[in-house]
């Protein structure tokens, strides 16, 4: 039986993680067991231009080719976020389209801009 969160301790426990049930857990409270550590970072501004970037170091490890990078083309185009949302998820390179939050990031963008 899972213990329940009273309001201060949900103050304190603000993200959590899905387990499989059945899966051998190890001992100890079970809201301790589903708590993610706690990042002590500044918060990144969801509004700046190379957010993709700093969110998805993995599939950018050299910080470059970006939503907003310079691209080079004749003559001089610039992509539309659907087309750069789709020239990602279509890609030969399948670690864009299986890497899932990078998904649901361009989803609530594209849901949520005017």
């Amino acid at each position: 039986m899972l213990e329940t969160a009273n309001d201060q301790d949900l103050e304190v426990l603000s993200a959590y993680t899905i387990r499989n049930l059945d899966s051998k857990m190890a001992t100890g409270s079970d809201i301790s067991q589903y708590k993610l550590m706690n990042v002590k970072e500044a918060h990144i501004d969801n509004r700046q231009e190379h957010l993709d970037l700093l969110c998805f170091p993995t599939l950018f490890p050299f910080g470059q080719y970006g939503e907003h990078h310079p691209r080079q083309s004749y003559p001089a185009q610039t992509l539309s976020l659907s087309e750069y949302i789709k020239s990602r998820l279509l890609n030969k390179d399948s670690q864009f389209h299986r890497y899932h939050s990078y998904c649901l990031h361009y989803y609530e963008l594209k849901v949520n801009r005017p």
